[in-house]
């Protein structure tokens, strides 16, 4: 590890101390530092000022990725220019605000991406040099409780993240591996905390191995179709085929992983739930899934936890999309056509339409037609070899669904008109 800060050591934090409490506990008894260039005053309030402007960052990000990219392009400008951000670290590093940078650091690295985002705040895009940066940064002489657990957050949670090399992304897990190791030997109990079960996501992640090709030769890329984009970064496939017949099988999306490397999943996914993380629970789940040869239980699993427990409702919607990857029987496209027409039940009762996320809005439309047009041509006999050969634009068009085309990405507009010939 890189050179730890200088002074004594600080005793180890309270560990029910995380996110707003800790940062609070974390800073230091001094006024508001110099604001150049809107750099956020270290103040009382800084902590909830400098999550709004995290949410503000996470929120362009959504929209970024789920609507219409050319509507926040000006917003994404405007808020890279507004803070001088090598400041803006500097105040959160003399105030000991590990939480508040790893949340800051995260939420601009998703919306600007990694190299733009490091050069923001420490001037280089070489993730190496920037690692070390952080780890002489906030490190300690000896073990921390808050420096390590944020530490071990922010590399586990990048590591989930990131489109660096691998080469670097191994980086990021071996750090997180080491600041893992420490919290084990110096206090087991936190094992049962965010941070520890974030990286078993983390090892579950990195440790995927390729994807393989069928025998065949066949891969992903031979099927005319379109993948959507989704906000989160732990995510179920979502394809949308041009023919219904011609989508690509689960086979295709699974990893072949051993019993082992199951088991970080399901070790993962049973901690988050016994702490009551939720959102934990849930990506710990769509990693098992990614990682299982036939996954329509752990599909429900998550299905109902979103739904039902956790209020997920994108996320819910999203599962169901994904199993239409899975829904090869006639019955199991009854079933899954009977979700996406009337979703939910009891509180869990919502209206796909009314989803922000108008890329899964859009996804549920063309799916949707899709296979409604598979069970009436089973329901009235028509000969399975035929069954959803047609274009899905020739259905979509004799049923009159209607688009908003100004909500959607560019990629989706013209993947619509162009590839499935339907005017919007």
């Amino acid at each position: 590890m890189a050179t730890n800060l200088e002074g004594p050591c600080r005793g180890p934090r309270p560990r029910h101390l995380e996110g707003s409490q800790a940062r609070n506990a974390s800073r230091l008894d001094r006024g508001a530092s110099p604001n150049p260039r809107g750099v956020l005053h270290i103040a009382d309030d800084y902590t909830r000022q400098l999550q709004c402007l995290v949410h503000c960052l996470q929120v362009l990000y959504y929209l970024w990725i789920c609507t219409d990219q050319h509507s926040v392009c000006t917003e994404i400008e405007h808020v890279g220019q507004l803070f001088d951000w090598k400041q803006l670290y500097f105040d959160l590093v003399s105030e000991q605000c590990i939480w508040d940078f790893k949340d800051l650091f995260l939420a601009s690295a998703a919306l600007f991406g990694d190299g733009p985002a490091l050069i923001q705040l420490f001037g280089t895009d070489y993730a190496p040099e920037v690692v070390d940066l952080i780890l002489k940064d906030w490190s300690r002489p000896c073990y921390d409780e808050s420096s390590t657990m944020g530490l071990l957050d922010l590399f586990a949670s990048w590591v989930l993240q990131t489109r660096l090399p691998e080469s670097t992304m191994w980086l990021l897990f071996e750090h997180a591996r080491a600041l893992a190791g420490s919290v084990e030997h110096n206090d087991p109990r936190l094992m049962m905390s965010r941070p520890f079960i974030r990286w078993l996501l983390a090892k579950s992640r990195i440790e995927l191995p390729g994807l393989q090709k069928r025998p065949d030769g066949v891969t992903l890329d031979d099927f005319d179709g379109l993948f959507i984009r989704q906000a989160s970064h732990t995510t179920l496939p979502v394809f949308v085929p041009i023919r219904h017949a011609g989508r690509p099988d689960w086979d295709f999306f699974y990893y072949r992983t051993t019993p082992e490397q199951r088991r970080v999943a399901e070790v993962a996914a049973g901690a988050a739930h016994h702490i009551g993380d939720y959102g934990l629970q849930a990506d710990a789940l769509k990693l098992h899934i990614l990682q299982s040869r036939d996954p329509r239980k752990l599909m429900d699993t998550l299905a109902n936890l979103q739904l039902e427990i956790q209020g997920d409702r994108e996320g819910y919607f999203a599962t169901c999309l994904s199993r239409y990857l899975v829904a090869t029987e006639p019955a199991e496209e009854v079933d899954l056509l009977r979700r996406l027409e009337k979703p939910g039940h009891g509180r869990g009762t919502f209206d796909f339409e009314q989803c922000h996320n108008a890329s899964l809005v859009w996804a549920w439309s063309m799916i949707r037609v899709q296979l409604s047009c598979s069970v009436m041509e089973n329901g009235s006999g028509t000969n399975g070899d035929g069954r959803g050969s047609s274009s899905i634009g020739a259905q979509f068009l004799e049923k009159g669904i209607r688009l908003e085309e100004w909500k959607l990405p560019s990629r989706i507009r013209d993947f619509t008109q162009y590839d499935l010939g339907i005017p919007i």
